[in-house]
């Protein structure tokens, strides 16, 4: 006999910002530094030296490493061939991940220290990873010899691509780190969503999204709908997980931390942008969601400009 088996529909994701690949001379530094989001990082070739929170630590090529958002550190290169790598930074709304990953201030993936068991694939996506962001340089530029080339946009199968091969090496990453077992699973009599309550789940969320920003009621859109209230919250939840309370507070928060991290535009601008009654009120809910107020989550440096 056939089981089916579902699986409820996750509203976390991973946000990437500041993908780059480089290379770095004999003798070259980077001073003190932190970002108000974790960092992952990957040696290509050469090594590099890091201090992070008085321990250091040396990143030989396979190399993988994940810092913790704000966490301070700063890198050297004093071997005498130059260091090529590949950064990205990233967000998590996935409360269990973003515990695991934040439990110590990095995590070290190091090909010469690992056992048998360490997943070999990480090279691969590496090697991907570069060969997908080369890929976007024009050939018009690549005999200029050019210190730096600025990708302005990938296509959408570029993000996509770029997406899912960072996640995959989160994903092997965390499979490294212990207690990492994911939440006891439902009873087997728990119940999944049919087509039709998926359907109206999906009508939902567009609703949700297209008035997070108004006065419109829970209840007015129920009453869209053609549901009670009671009926809307239950459909919703059953194939989403949270209710559509929780919902609009996470797309706020997203548009929050996108306004904060891409725009310039002061914090009090933003809160009255997304519907808050003053900039009190929105500190203390983002703070409530991320854990520090909006002031310290926006980066040192702009999204938009090369890092060293």
């Amino acid at each position: 006999m056939t089981i089916d088996v579902a699986l409820r529909q996750t509203m976390n994701t991973i946000q990437v910002f500041n993908s780059k690949f480089g290379s770095r001379a004999p003798g070259w530094s980077y001073e003190k530094h932190y970002h108000p989001y974790c960092e992952l990082l990957h040696c290509r070739e050469g090594e590099i030296r890091l201090e992070l929170e008085g321990r250091l630590l040396v990143m030989c090529p396979g190399d993988w490493l994940i810092i913790k958002s704000r966490v301070k550190h700063r890198l050297w290169n004093e071997a005498a061939q130059p260091y090529l790598f590949f950064h990205a930074h990233f967000d998590i709304d996935d409360h269990d991940l973003r515990q695991l990953l934040h439990a110590e201030p990095y995590k070290h993936v190091s090909v010469h220290a690992a056992s048998a068991g360490f997943p070999s694939f990480l090279g691969d996506i590496g090697h991907s990873l570069e060969k997908l962001l080369r890929y976007y340089v024009p050939e018009s530029v690549k005999h200029l010899y050019l210190k730096s080339f600025l990708i302005k946009q990938l296509s959408l199968q570029g993000r996509l691509m770029l997406q899912a091969y960072v996640t995959l090496a989160i994903a092997e990453m965390v499979a490294l780190q212990p207690n990492n077992s994911a939440p006891d699973n439902e009873p087997a009599s728990a119940q999944y969503s049919s087509s039709m309550e998926i359907d109206t789940a999906h009508k939902i969320e567009r609703m949700l999204e297209e008035n997070a920003l108004t006065n419109v009621t829970i209840t007015d859109l129920a009453g869209r709908l053609g549901l009670s209230r009671t009926q809307f919250t239950k459909i919703f939840t059953k194939v989403y997980g949270i209710s559509p309370r929780q919902f609009v507070s996470r797309h706020k928060l997203n548009m929050a931390k996108m306004l904060i991290m891409n725009t310039d535009e002061p914090i009090g601008e933003i809160a009255n942008q997304l519907g808050f009654s003053n900039i009190n009120h929105f500190s203390r809910q983002f703070r409530r969601w991320v854990g520090k107020p909006p002031s310290h989550y926006r980066p040192k440096y702009k999204l938009d400009e090369p890092i060293p």
